[in-house]
């Protein structure tokens, strides 16, 4: 204080001090002013009461470290009085304006000895704008809160102010105040807040200010940040007393997704980012909800503040990755200072899945950030697109719990479990697998490189009678370069390791070596497709890629507990054309098997050779009427497999000449029918005894699209002989054949070698003087026989007056005739062709 001067006088019989005029001069503060000071004395002549009734004017205020800046007041009144009886201070009325600032106070201070005084006061100020409040509010009360409040508060208005004081003795001299001895409240309207620095403020907020003894809280009710419509928020700050306060921050609001996205991806949070999400890619509608605790010292760094992010997202949209887009999501979102986790459902690339995506901020020992958890229903298109390329042996809908892990947003491994209930799993040529509604699992385990590309995996599949332990290679680019499967067991007669190789030109390269094969259906294109079977009438692409099989086992199992043992397959092809094929085999228990195909200037040759064609029939069919008999089948496939020739319009797939010798037929229902038809009795006898015995049967044929058509074929045998001319449907299974039957064929047969007279009597090769002709046709497995018994008492040159007609197919009438030499027939054209066709 450098002055203070008052000027007045003292009227001793009324004890009243009149002062006319008071200045005060500090470095502080200074001010002018006028009032009166009355005493009043007990009987004894003490001072009993004290009273003063004081105008100031002309206030300026310069307190650099107790208020903001300099700052003037244009009036104060007070009317106070102290009662020495009761060591009290009376404040009957304090006003004080200037500017924008205008307060009224009452209340009373009671003194307690040497303790700190008791106060009861209630105070108003005026509203007005939240950067003039702090002009005029001391720093050093509620010096947390004054502080937050500079930081934070940048516009609007605040007020009436309301203060209540309830301190009781002693309370000021605590360390801390307690909380009911304090409440002031503050209303807020349009009011700029920011509540982490650098992120865009809160604006348009309207709420409460709450001051109480030892917290400092502003209850938000309304307000905006950027577009998102806040509709509650807090900020607390605890124990004011504490030389370290902790701010709580907590809002809520909703809005677009793209720009609460943007608002969490702002520095330094950049939690977006983090997530490998771009805002801007986005749709949907989210609600959020921030909870920081943000230290108010002015040396806290971001690491020390605490952060906690709520958002629940409708509808979401968006790209985790340039292959995966996430859409018509329902996901809760969480952030906290070390990790991201969203967790709800999502359409994944066609699939309703549920997702729990955790990503950490920071990267573990084993440099993983990504934690993916995936439950639903993975289709074809979402396993290519997650870099599972199973299409070649795995094919429909798989319901997956799947562990993903990764780092920076690319995947770096994955553990699978997936339901093959729905599923078809198989392996192409092989001919194993397990039909779509037949239990299975699978359990894959896998590694990453790059963007979702696969580098390696590892696999165990089980149910539909296979258990298999495997895995699978690929290459740089993530194209499955091979399958190798160590132990595949698949029913009671495959129990053999195999590897399946994608070679350099697209092709396809498979190597089996085991115990077992299951050999009905190995080497066939389409056995056991995987693939959705093309419809029927639709046109098919035709396929030219090159395949080699190379198969050694110890038994190859054929139908009827027929086995191949040992057994060595070797074929190349394309598509679904043999190129080469090299077999050999034992079959049963001495028996030979070899064939081959070579390629050539007139096609691909077909020879097959065995010993006991019986057995191959009944192993590969299931036709247990033959016995015996040594089988030459010589055929021609024309053109070459590798350029993708198929047969021109009137020529056949194949076509070639079947001789089988020395064989005999026992219990065939198709032949004692025709016997007993014609009323060949012994002969029907016969086949259900010991068989009926034939030296030799030549059947030339050419097959197109599965139908197969005979023309001249012969069977001769000391009891009887027979002629077949017609067709085999084997995708219909019909049978459409005529011909004649020979009864005691060695005599009946002599008067056919006799030069002109022989060709008069007998009229066709193979046929007697005497026999009777028939008719076959319908369902193969029970045709409809007939047999004209007139035909027998007529020479061959009238026999065919009495030879019946069979329908022609649409196929069959536009094959050429099958020709006894293995050369090609004429192209026909051709109908859709069955995959049982191979």
């Amino acid at each position: 204080v450098k002055q203070i001067k008052a000027v007045g006088k003292f009227d001793a019989p009324s004890n009243r001090v009149l002062i006319d005029d008071m200045q005060l001069s500090s470095d502080g503060a200074s001010a002018h002013g006028n009032g009166r000071i009355d005493f009043a004395r007990d009987a004894d002549g003490k001072l009993a009461r004290v009273g003063a009734d004081l105008a100031i004017d002309k206030i300026a205020v310069n307190m650099p470290g107790i208020f903001l800046q300099p700052f003037k007041l244009s009036t104060a009144s007070l009317r106070a009085s102290y009662d020495a009886t009761l060591d009290q201070i009376t404040v009957e009325h304090l006003n004080i304006a200037g500017g924008p600032f205008t307060l009224t106070a009452a209340g009373k201070v009671t003194r307690a000895g040497d303790a700190s005084p008791a106060i009861d006061a209630t105070a108003t100020i005026a509203p007005l704008g939240v950067r003039e409040l702090l002009v005029y509010w001391p720093r050093a009360v509620a010096s947390g809160a004054w502080e937050w409040a500079n930081t934070n508060m940048k516009a609007g208005r605040v007020g009436p102010l309301t203060a209540q004081v309830h301190i009781p003795v002693g309370a000021i001299d605590a360390p801390i105040m307690p909380e009911q001895a304090v409440n002031v409240t503050m209303p807020l309207t349009d009011v700029t807040m920011s509540y982490f620095h650098k992120l865009t403020p809160m604006t348009n907020v309207a709420g409460v200010i709450t001051l109480t003894g030892d917290t400092f809280s502003a209850d938000v009710k309304s307000g905006r940040i950027g577009s998102l419509i806040l509709s509650g928020g807090k900020v607390v700050i605890p124990e004011l007393h504490a030389d370290n306060n902790i701010a709580e921050i907590d809002a809520h609001g909703v809005g677009p997704l793209p720009d609460i996205l943007t608002l969490i991806d702002m520095d330094p949070l950049h939690y977006a980012t983090r997530f490998h999400i771009n805002p801007k890619t986005t749709t949907g509608t989210a609600g959020l909800d921030i909870a920081f605790k943000v230290p108010t010292r002015n040396d806290a760094s971001d690491d020390d503040i605490k952060i906690g992010i709520k958002s629940s997202m409708k509808n979401l949209a968006v790209s985790i990755t340039d292959k995966l887009r996430i859409t018509q999501g329902d996901v809760d979102l969480t952030i906290d200072n070390d990790h991201l986790t969203a967790v709800g459902n999502v359409m994944l690339l066609g699939s309703r899945m549920a997702l729990n995506w955790t990503e950490g901020f920071k990267a573990g020992k084993d440099g993983l950030s990504s934690h993916i958890l995936v439950r639903g229903p993975l289709t074809d298109a979402a396993r290519e697109a997650l870099g599972f390329h199973s299409g070649d042996y795995l094919k429909g809908p798989v319901n997956i719990s799947a562990v993903l892990d990764g780092a920076h947003g690319q995947l770096r491994k994955a553990q699978m479990t997936m339901d093959l209930s729905t599923a078809a799993v198989g392996v192409d040529y092989l001919g194993i697998g397990k039909p779509v509604g037949t239990p299975g699992t699978a359990l894959v385990s896998a590694t990453f490189i790059g963007d979702t590309v696969i580098q390696a995996e590892t696999m165990r599949i089980t149910g539909g009678g296979i258990d298999a332990t495997g895995g699978a290679s690929f290459n740089k680019d993530g194209d499955l370069t091979s399958v190798f499967f160590p132990t595949v067991h698949a029913g009671p007669t495959n129990d053999f390791s195999f590897i399946y190789t994608r070679m350099a030109n697209g092709g396809t390269d498979i190597s089996v070596r085991g115990r077992t094969l299951d050999g009905t259906k190995i080497g066939r294109k389409g056995a056991n497709d995987v693939t959705t079977p093309n419809q029927p009438g639709a046109p098919q692409e035709e396929d030219n890629t090159p395949f080699h099989i190379s198969a050694k086992v110890d038994h190859l199992a054929l139908r009827n507990n027929v086995t191949i043992s040992p057994f060595t397959l070797d074929i190349t092809g394309y598509g679904d054309r043999p190129q080469t094929l090299a077999l050999d085999g034992t079959l049963g228990k001495s028996g030979k098997l070899s064939g081959s195909i070579v390629a050539g200037d007139g096609g691909r040759k077909i020879v097959l050779t065995t010993d006991d064609t019986g057995l191959l029939l009944q192993g590969l069919f299931g036709f247990t009427s033959m016995k015996g008999g040594n089988l030459n089948v010589a055929a021609v496939l024309p053109g070459r497999a590798d350029v993708g020739h198929r047969p021109a319009a009137g020529g056949a797939d194949f076509s070639g000449t079947a001789t089988i010798t020395d064989f005999h037929v026992v219990n065939q229902p198709f032949l004692t029918r025709l016997f007993s038809a014609g009323s060949l009795t012994g002969l029907a006898n016969l086949m259900g005894n010991r068989g009926i015995e034939f030296d030799k049967a030549t059947i030339p044929f050419a097959s197109r699209n599965g139908i197969i058509n005979i023309r001249d074929a012969r069977a001769a045998g000391g009891a009887t002989g027979m002629t077949a001319d017609g067709y085999y449907d084997r995708p219909n299974n019909k049978l459409a054949l005529k011909g004649s039957l020979v009864p005691i064929f060695g005599i009946n047969s002599i008067l056919g070698a006799i030069p002109v007279l022989g060709n008069l009597l007998v009229s066709k090769k193979g046929e007697g003087v005497f026999g009777m002709t028939y008719t076959a046709q319908g369902a193969a497995d029970e045709p409809n026989i007939s047999v004209n018994p007139l035909s027998i008492l007529t020479p061959g040159i009238f026999r065919r007056i009495f030879e019946g007609r069979v329908p022609e197919s649409a196929q069959s009438s536009q094959l050429p005739q099958a020709q006894t030499q293995t050369q090609p027939a004429s192209p026909p054209a051709a109908p859709t062709k069955s995959k049982d066709d191979d």
